[in-house]
């Protein structure tokens, strides 16, 4: 009798052992497809979510190509308002040389611009 229950629980243990082990089989199969899927899935979102980041990007890029050439403009007309004031400038110095006098009072006549007290 003590045989035959030992004997039972061993065949018992060998088929939780079996079962256990198919189970464990089981779960990593299915561990390993969800792994698969996702992964497939992950593919698949970048496929469709990379064109809409980089048509978003290059919107970003034409507007800050517009704010750079804006930027540039501005740029090139300070440089040319520099241009100018220089060129004024050397103007005013050549009339005061010419004139000799060196106080700007023949500039001042010269342009239309009241003369001060100052100015004598």
């Amino acid at each position: 009798m003590v045989l035959d229950v030992l004997g039972r629980i061993a065949l018992e243990r060998r088929r939780f052992l079996k079962n256990a082990k198919i189970a464990v089989q089981r779960q990593a199969m299915w561990s390993n497809l969800a792994h698969e899927m996702m992964a497939e899935f992950r593919s698949l979102s970048a496929e469709e979510f990379l064109p809409s980041k980089c048509q978003q990007s290059g919107k970003k890029m034409e507007r800050m190509e517009s704010h750079f050439a804006a930027w540039e403009k501005q740029q090139k007309e300070i440089e040319q308002t520099k241009y100018l004031m220089k060129l004024e400038s050397m103007y005013e110095k050549a009339v005061e040389m010419e004139c000799g006098c060196g106080c700007g009072s023949c500039l001042g006549q010269s342009q239309g611009v009241p003369r001060t007290d100052s100015d004598t």
